[in-house]
C-alpha cells in the first residue's frame, strides 16, 4: 500500500473521533510497535516506550497527527505495521460499542478493497464484536465482514478424521438431472452419537451433480455453490445446536434461505427452482427460515411499531404500520404514506427505521418485534437525505438508488450512466426483461422501445441510454425508477421512497403510486412513501396514510390517522385534513383587497383578473363581493 493511501486512510479514521478512543495511548502504541525496540529521540530515555509515557501520559503534549505520523512515521511503515494500526483501531480495548466497531468497519472497508485486504469478524468477546484485517484472495473479499469464519470442517462422504466435524452423505435423488440432495449430521467428538440436522440441497453453478464440484473436505464452500435446507426442522436444528454461531455455518453452506443476497444471485436459475424448490416444505422452509433463526414472530412478520428518531429531539415518534400479509393478492396495504409539513420529520422517520434495520435494533420496536423484510431498497431524490450513510450486510440486503455515494459526494453523470448499465444487466441476469418491458411501456410510447429489446431477453443498452437522453427530466425519472427497482426488488422486500413528488407533475405522481402497487404485487413486497403531495395520498386508503405533527401546546411531535377517507377524495379536502385551514394569508386575497380600495367596481376588477376566454371562479367572485361588502361598511 503507497503512503498515499494509507494517509487517505489514516484522515478518514480521525474524521470518525479519537483514535485512542477509551484505550491508553501508550498501551495502544505498545500493540502496534514495540516501543522498547525503537531508539528515544530524547537523552533522558531509554527507549520509545520512554518517549510515549513522557508525551502521551504525563504531559500529553503529542497529538494524533504528531504521534503516529511524524515521531513514528507510520505512512513509512511496512503493510505488517500499516495493519496492525488497523487492527488496533477497531478493537475491543478501543471501542465503546458492537455500533462504533461496525461504523469503523464499514466506513474503512471500501478504502482497503483495492489493495486486497478488508476487515473479517473473527468472533465475540464481553459481546463485542472482534474484527481483523485479512487477505482478500479465494473469494474472501465476496464473504460479509460481519460473519465469522466457520470452525467446524465438514466432510463429504467420509468417517471425519476430526472432532467437532459436520458430514454430508449424498442422495442419489434426481430433479430433472440434477442430483443436489444431501443429508447434514454433526458429529462432536469421536466416540460421540452423530446429531442428525437434515437434508439439504447443494447446487453448483456448473454442474448438474453436485457431488462431482463439492469439495471432499471443507470449511467454507466457494460462491459458486448455494444451498437451502429441505424443511423447517433443519433451520430449528442448527438454531438449537449452534445458537452462538448458526449465521458461520449457514454462509459457509452458501445458504439462500438465510442469506437473500446469495439467493438474488440464483433464484432465477433452474437448478434453483426445480431442485432446490421442487417441494412444498423445501419452499416453505426458504420463506421461513430468516424468521425461524431470528424467533420472528411469524403472524406478525411485516407489521411493527417503530420507534423513530429524529435528530436534535430527545423524545421519539412511535409509527405503527400493519403491511398484514404480503403474501396475499387481495392485499391493499403495501404502501404507507408519511405526510406532514416541512421539518415534520418525514425523512427522518425513513432513515430511522432503515437505520434500526440496518443494526437489527430492538430497542427501536415495540416489544423488540424487528419486521423480517427480506430486502431494503432505498430511492431519494434529495440532496439532504442520509440513507447513503447505509451499507449492505449479512443481515441487512441492502441497495440504495439516490444521488450521493459512500463518500457523501454527489454522483456524477457518467456514475449515473455506470449504475444504470449494472440495472440493466441485473435485469437480463434474473431473466425479469420481459416484465420490466410491459411496465415501461406504461410510461414510454412503444415504438421508443422496439429497437431496445432484443430477442432472448437481451436489453441494447447504447440504444437504451439515448432514448433517456431524449426523455423529459420527470420521465427519465420514472425511467430509473423502474429500472432500479427491477434490478434489485427481490420477494418480501420494503422499499423506502423520499418524495416521488420531486421533479415530476400531478398526473406522473399518480401513474408512479399506481406502478409501486404493481410492481409490490408482483413481488409480494411493501413501500413506505414519505410526501408533501394529497395527489399520493389520493391513491391510498385512509388506514395507510400516517400524518406527522406538532402538538401545538408540547410541542412534542406525534403522528395521527386521516379523519376523513382519502382514497380518491377531493385533494382540498385531503390538504386540510392534513395541514388544516390556513391562517396565512393568500397572494389573490392581497391583490383583491388592493384593487377595492382603489376604488375598483366590480366590473373594473372582473376585467383585471379575468384570462381570456375563461370565466371567473365562483369562489373568487364571492370573494370580491365580500370584500366590497366590507369596505361599504367601513
Amino acid at each position: 500500500m503507497n503512503k498515499e493511501k494509507k494517509l487517505e486512510i489514516f484522515k478518514s479514521i480521525q474524521k470518525l473521533g479519537s483514535i485512542w478512543g477509551k484505550a491508553d495511548s501508550v498501551d495502544m502504541l505498545g500493540n502496534i510497535w514495540d516501543l522498547h525496540l525503537l531508539t528515544s529521540e530524547d537523552p533522558r530515555f531509554t527507549d520509545a516506550y520512554g518517549d510515549a509515557v513522557q508525551h502521551l501520559r504525563n504531559n500529553d503534549d503529542w497529538d494524533e497527527e504528531y504521534t503516529f505520523l511524524t515521531r513514528f512515521g507510520l505512512l513509512n511503515t511496512s503493510d505488517d505495521v500499516f495493519r496492525r494500526f488497523l487492527n488496533a483501531v477497531v478493537s475491543k480495548d478501543v471501542r465503546i460499542s458492537k455500533e462504533e466497531i461496525e461504523r469503523y468497519v464499514e466506513t474503512l472497508n471500501p478504502l482497503l478493497k483495492n489493495d486486497g485486504i478488508k476487515y473479517i469478524l473473527q468472533g465475540e468477546e464481553n459481546g463485542l464484536p472482534v474484527y481483523e484485517i485479512e487477505e482478500t484472495a479465494n473469494n474472501v473479499d465476496e464473504r460479509p465482514h460481519d460473519i465469522a469464519k466457520n470452525r467446524i470442517k465438514f466432510y463429504v462422504d467420509q468417517v471425519p478424521i476430526s472432532f467437532p466435524a459436520f458430514m454430508l452423505d449424498s442422495d442419489l435423488w434426481d430433479d430433472y438431472s440434477r442430483k443436489t440432495r444431501f443429508k447434514l449430521y454433526y458429529k462432536q467428538s469421536v466416540n460421540a452419537k452423530g446429531i442428525e440436522i437434515g437434508p439439504v440441497k447443494i447446487m453448483h453453478a456448473n454442474e448438474f451433480v453436485t457431488k462431482d464440484a463439492i469439495p471432499q473436505d471443507f470449511f467454507e464452500l466457494s460462491e459458486e455453490f448455494c444451498s437451502v435446507g429441505q424443511e423447517d426442522e433443519y433451520y430449528k436444528k442448527i438454531k438449537e445446536q449452534f445458537p452462538d454461531n448458526y449465521k458461520a455455518i449457514l454462509y459457509a453452506l452458501r445458504d439462500a434461505a438465510y442469506f437473500s443476497a446469495i439467493a438474488d444471485r440464483y433464484q432465477h436459475t433452474i437448478s434453483f427452482q426445480k431442485s432446490l424448490l421442487r417441494f412444498s416444505d423445501a419452499l416453505k422452509a426458504f420463506r421461513d427460515a430468516h424468521g425461524i433463526m431470528e424467533n420472528v414472530d411469524m403472524s406478525n412478520r411485516y407489521n411493527f411499531t417503530l420507534y423513530a428518531k429524529r435528530p436534535y429531539f430527545d423524545n421519539v415518534v412511535n409509527v405503527n404500520m400493519n403491511f398484514g400479509n404480503l403474501d396475499s393478492n387481495d392485499n391493499l396495504n403495501r404502501i404507507k404514506a408519511l405526510i406532514g409539513e416541512n421539518g415534520s420529520g418525514k425523512s427522518s422517520v425513513l432513515y430511522s427505521l432503515a437505520k434500526a434495520l440496518h443494526d437489527r435494533d430492538e430497542m427501536a420496536f415495540e416489544s423488540g418485534n424487528i419486521p423480517d423484510f427480506s430486502k431494503v431498497i432505498a430511492i431519494s431524490y434529495s440532496i439532504f437525505d442520509k440513507l447513503f450513510e447505509l451499507t449492505h450486510k449479512s443481515s441487512f440486503n441492502f441497495v440504495y438508488c439516490g444521488l450521493r455515494n459512500r463518500n457523501n459526494e454527489l454522483i456524477t453523470e457518467e456514475d449515473k450512466n455506470k449504475r444504470l448499465e449494472v440495472s440493466l444487466d441485473e435485469i437480463i441476469y434474473k431473466t425479469r426483461t420481459s416484465d420490466y418491458h410491459c411496465t415501461l411501456t406504461e410510461v414510454v410510447d412503444k415504438e421508443f422501445l422496439e429497437d431496445v429489446f432484443l430477442s432472448g431477453g437481451d436489453i441494447d443498452k447504447r440504444k437504451f441510454h439515448e432514448i433517456i437522453s431524449k426523455m423529459s427530466s420527470g420521465q427519465a425519472m420514472i425511467t430509473s425508477i423502474i429500472t432500479e427497482l427491477y434490478a434489485h426488488i427481490r420477494e418480501n422486500s420494503l422499499i423506502l421512497f423520499d418524495e416521488p413528488e420531486v421533479h415530476l407533475h400531478a398526473n406522473a405522481v399518480t401513474e408512479l403510486i399506481r406502478i409501486l402497487f404493481e410492481i409490490c404485487n408482483e413481488f409480494n413486497s411493501a413501500c413506505v412513501v414519505a410526501t408533501h403531495s394529497a395527489v399520493v395520498l389520493q391513491e391510498l386508503l385512509a388506514r395507510n396514510v400516517i400524518v406527522l405533527e406538532q402538538d401545538k401546546i408540547t410541542k412534542e411531535r406525534r403522528t395521527r390517522l386521516m379523519n376523513t377517507e382519502t382514497l380518491g377524495e377531493n385533494l382540498t379536502t385531503i390538504t386540510e385534513d392534513v395541514f388544516g385551514r390556513s391562517t396565512i394569508d393568500k397572494h389573490y386575497g392581497y391583490v383583491i383587497r388592493q384593487l377595492v380600495r382603489k376604488g375598483k367596481s366590480m366590473d373594473d376588477i372582473e376585467q383585471i383578473l379575468k384570462s381570456e376566454g375563461l370565466p371567473m371562479s365562483l369562489n373568487l367572485y364571492m370573494y370580491i363581493r365580500r370584500q366590497m361588502e366590507i369596505k361599504a361598511d367601513d
